[in-house]
């Protein structure tokens, strides 16, 4: 970092304050040329291999800065590994996805897909190490009624058994059904449409990091089109919209401002975005993942996401904080203290504490004790006071002393009435 420039004391008033806005007018351009460079530093640069129908997708949405494409009409494995792939490997780096758009014109002899699945994962491979991301996009649908060289039969099948074929370093991404919903051809029912091209452009986009446009007429008809498939388990937007209703007035027309406000706002705030995925659900159920991220609510999604989910972990539904804590300086509580009862009996507690359930247990025997607080709807001690003279006689009213005798003794003394 260069050293802050100084003006001598001796220099004359107006001059140093003429140096030091000057010194200022810097500063601002600085930064602002800084900012600039690191946001197209950080632009992901997404390569996209493939064949007509690429063609097509570049003249209708060519232009982005960020994408290199390598593509020609009726090609297949043999051109992308001898040009498609060589011509463009130069331009790969840690910042780069790769979209591989290829097979429609092999998909007649389904055994190429083990031919393709061989080759990209060598490839992925090689990419990988330099920091590069690598992803197969399944082939997407022609109309069957005009297409007289592909059929969607065999696509599918092309698509399960390239899917079955590649490795963890090559990401098969599924297009097809969602292209099948929106499918306008040309003449041919092979090529697509502009819309249809816009399409499938911000599908390989939006799944490769890159940028993604929606017309409103799109968005309209499927206000899903922005989430990413990665999010499509936690966010959807007729969800996003019915679980928190205060952000229709703002998002109810805003597909794509509710999707960004859900990824920037909502996920940290914990607001559910699906009927898959509950965070606070979440967070009650599941003791490990609660102690570990607390109130840091975007990594329970995370959690979920590339964990849970896997695992068949549940999102739904969870009222009751499950395996709460109820040791405290290695006394346990459990037997006078239950959390979800706590916080119902006293909510002016969970509004400072929440779902901090060791501190929840740390209020209770620091202060709730000592104030006769209930920490559940078993244990009182004003009747176990009324109820046990004996014990009366010995404590008085100090409300400290009737709970530890019944954590040490008064439980297992069946005969001593306490509700």
């Amino acid at each position: 970092m260069d050293k802050p420039y100084t003006v001598q004391s001796r220099q004359f008033l107006p001059s140093r304050i003429l140096i030091s806005v000057l010194l200022l007018l810097s500063a601002v351009m600085a930064l602002a040329l800084g900012s600039v460079r690191t946001e197209a530093a950080t632009k992901r640069r997404v390569i996209i291999v493939g064949d007509s129908r690429t063609e097509m997708m570049k003249e209708y949405c060519g232009g982005a800065s960020n994408v290199i494409w390598s593509c020609k009409s009726s090609m297949g494995l043999t051109w992308m590994k001898r040009t498609g792939v060589p011509q463009i490997e130069s331009k790969i780096n840690g910042n780069t996805s790769i979209a591989i758009l290829m097979g429609v014109n092999d998909c007649a002899d389904t055994w190429v897909a083990d031919q393709y699945a061989s080759y990209l994962n060598t490839k992925a491979k090689a990419w990988k190490k330099l920091g590069a991301s690598t992803y197969f996009f399944s082939i997407t649908p022609v109309n069957d009624k005009l297409s007289k060289f592909e059929k969607n039969s065999w696509i599918k099948s092309f698509n399960a058994r390239i899917k079955a074929g590649l490795s963890s370093d090559v990401k098969y991404v599924n297009i097809y059904s969602t292209m099948a919903k929106s499918l306008k051809t040309t003449k041919d029912g092979l090529h697509y449409t502009k819309e249809t091209s816009q399409l499938y452009y911000n599908l390989v986009m939006k799944n490769c990091g890159g940028n993604v446009t929606y017309t409103a007429a799109q968005l309209k008809k499927n206000p899903d089109l922005v989430v990413s498939d990665y999010y499509k388990p936690v966010y959807n937007f007729a969800d996003y919209m019915k679980y928190n209703p205060s952000l229709k007035a703002k998002y109810g027309n805003d597909p794509a401002g509710a999707y960004n406000h859900f990824l920037t706002t909502g996920m940290a705030k914990g607001l559910q975005g699906s009927a898959e995925f509950d965070p606070v659900s979440y967070r009650l159920r599941y003791t490990r993942v609660r102690h570990k991220y607390q109130d840091e609510w975007k990594k329970y999604y995370i959690h979920y996401l590339n964990i849970g989910k896997r695992l068949k972990k549940s999102g739904k539904k969870c009222t009751q904080m499950m395996d709460y804590d109820t040791v405290y300086n290695g006394v346990d509580y459990k037997y006078v203290y239950n959390y979800n009862e706590y916080i119902k009996l006293h909510r002016t507690v969970f509004k400072v504490y929440g779902y901090k359930d060791h501190k929840v247990l740390a209020h209770f025997v620091k202060y709730g004790i000592k104030a006769g607080w209930s920490g559940n709807n078993e244990f009182r001690w004003k009747i176990y006071k009324q109820y046990n003279p004996d014990l009366a006689k010995k404590f008085g009213n100090d409300p400290w002393k009737y709970y530890d005798h019944y954590l040490r003794k008064g439980y297992k003394q069946t005969w001593r009435r306490h509700k």
